[in-house]
């Protein structure tokens, strides 16, 4: 089996030590299995040195020269939509922020094109339905659907038919870049729709978002762990993989035993004090509101901060009005109460 990953990363990030972590694990559960990375220019430059151990477990690499004004964001989302003509044969595509928990069955690779809905619910199901809709209605795509798929694991046939598939996902990517949506997965979603539906659900267990359904971890065999929940500082990781103090630690002595035992034992990875979020609390977390102001919170933008200011005083003017308001009001509407 071919495992593709692309690598977009500078010593500033942790999606090296990412990547390496998925690929140590993979050659792990499945020896035999081949490696291919696709990367751009400025990445490949700097796997060397301290940075060089990847190429260990790398059977073959796809050096691809980028525009320098994208940003690593947009590179990496490039190359992934831009796969099936870069690279050959049949491939199985794996995002960085994931680990091998066992060996793959490659008999359930039957179809063209497979993988697993996004956070393994159904679309009518899934915590930030709001955000998605919004998304697809907002670049005019089709919200028609059971499922948005989950662009972390995919698995790619060498057909005509694929190859056609994901030049329009690339297309529409680049559309819904114009329109300021970066990710990839929306114009994933219209690329299926406008394909008929050429993609076919693997088993959650071979892209498990344990991280909205913890039901998946149990017999997940790859573990999808979402790097992008670092970027918020709201969001304390429970797991060694999203942890920056210990990717630090692995980054140093990455062949460690203590570090290859969790690699080995991925289930394992969870810091003891780990809290598991009931249905109600994740649904207030992933509301509208409290979505917003989390991330406008751990923004890096200087008018989204004055934004969270902004809001704070207001929140603390309104607070306070309507306790003050309550202490004038309660005291009539006792006068006025029937009395029982």
């Amino acid at each position: 089996m071919k495992i593709l990953y692309v690598l977009v990363s500078s010593d500033s990030d942790f999606y090296y030590e990412q990547a390496l972590i998925s690929m140590m694990s993979a050659k792990y559960q499945m020896p035999s299995c081949t490696i291919s990375l696709l990367t751009e220019r400025a990445t490949d430059n700097e796997l060397k040195g301290s940075r060089s151990l990847i190429n260990e477990y790398i059977s073959e690499k796809i050096v691809i020269d980028l525009d320098s004004s994208l940003s690593p964001m947009q590179k990496s989302r490039w190359l992934k939509t831009s796969t099936r003509k870069l690279v050959k044969g049949d491939f199985l595509y794996v995002d960085v922020d994931t680990v091998f928990a066992a060996p793959l069955d490659e008999s359930l690779l039957s179809e063209e094109v497979m993988g697993v809905p996004d956070g393994n619910y159904s679309l009518a199901q899934h915590p930030l339905k709001w955000f998605i809709i919004e998304n697809l209605k907002k670049l005019g795509y089709s919200t028609n659907s059971n499922y948005h798929i989950n662009s972390g694991v995919l698995f790619f046939k060498d057909t005509p038919n694929v190859h056609h598939f994901i030049d329009e996902w690339h297309k529409l990517w680049q559309d819904s870049c114009k329109k300021g949506i970066f990710i990839d997965q929306p114009a994933l979603q219209q690329a299926i729709f406008k394909s008929n539906e050429i993609l076919k659900l693997l088993p959650n267990s071979w892209n498990a978002q344990f991280g909205r359904n913890i039901n998946t971890l149990l017999d997940g065999i790859i573990l999808h762990y979402y790097s992008s929940w670092n970027d918020n500082i709201s969001y304390v990781p429970a797991y060694k993989f999203l942890q920056k103090e210990w990717l630090s630690l692995f980054r140093k002595n990455p062949k460690a035993e203590e570090f290859q035992t969790l690699i080995h034992n991925p289930k394992k990875a969870f810091d003891p004090n780990t809290f598991i979020m009931g249905n109600d609390f994740d649904r207030w977390r992933n509301s509208r509101l409290i979505y917003t102001l989390m991330n406008t919170h751990s923004s890096k933008n200087s008018a989204d901060k004055r934004l969270f200011k902004l809001f704070e005083k207001i929140f603390f003017i309104m607070r306070k009005m309507y306790y003050a308001t309550i202490k004038l009001l309660y005291p009539i509407k006792r006068c006025f109460s029937k009395k029982k």
